[in-house]
């Protein structure tokens, strides 16, 4: 019976969870990268919530509810000189937002809960995301983690293998932790990295005549 219970609360717990995608677009004036922006969700008549400049500590109700719609949540980020404004909404499927402009960076992540989805507004706000620091993230982290495990290995004097190894996997953590933040604290907090959602993929057909009776 507990079991049974276990199992249907985890499987109410995979089922809430939601994916936000989060891409980003530079402008050199904020007032034009906006029109751009509204242009195009009005073209694709898509209702948007929009909040300008936001303090990382305030997030209204409206944006974070956004959890409890169906589909997709998506979070336009526009950059200008003066300031910031982001756009949030929610659709059916993942919008193919290159057909607008190719974004600074676009990353995708799983929410396992609505508090999962404020803590991402709350780095999001923060700016402690960017698209560089990800792409260069698994490099970083297996450079530093290999490097700092042979360094280790050379410098201890530990005639305790055992000790000698837990020591440098606490130090290989403790520096992936550093490396990898946000992304690392996020990850406690029900926040995880996935691929982007992609709508559909182009096929190409390849029509083969055949020959005919004369081999033509």
């Amino acid at each position: 019976m507990v079991a049974t219970r276990s199992f249907l609360k985890t499987f109410k717990t995979l089922g809430r969870q939601k994916t936000c995608i989060y891409a980003c677009f530079t402008f050199d004036s904020l007032s034009f990268g906006m029109r751009e922006v509204e242009g195009y969700l009005s073209s694709k008549s898509i209702e948007f919530k929009r909040v300008v400049d936001p303090v990382p500590e305030f997030i209204t109700p409206d944006v974070r509810g956004l959890y409890r719609a169906t589909g997709f949540i998506t979070i336009l980020e526009v950059r200008g000189e003066l300031g910031r404004a982001f756009y949030f909404f929610s659709t059916q499927l993942p919008l193919d937002l290159e057909d607008f402009m190719k974004p600074e960076f676009l990353l995708a992540f799983s929410l396992k809960s609505e508090e999962s989805f404020e803590a991402l507004l709350k780095v999001i706000f923060a700016k402690k995301i960017s698209g560089a620091r990800y792409k260069h993230r698994s490099f970083l982290n297996f450079f530093l983690s290999v490097g700092a495990s042979v360094l280790l290995s050379s410098l201890m004097e530990v005639d305790n293998i055992l000790l000698q190894a837990i020591f440098v996997g606490v130090l290989a953590f403790v520096l992936f932790m550093v490396v990898d933040y946000p992304f690392s604290v996020l990850y406690f907090r029900g926040v995880s990295l996935v691929p982007v959602p992609r709508v559909g993929e182009k096929v190409f057909l390849v029509r083969i005549r055949r020959p005919d009776k004369e081999g033509v």
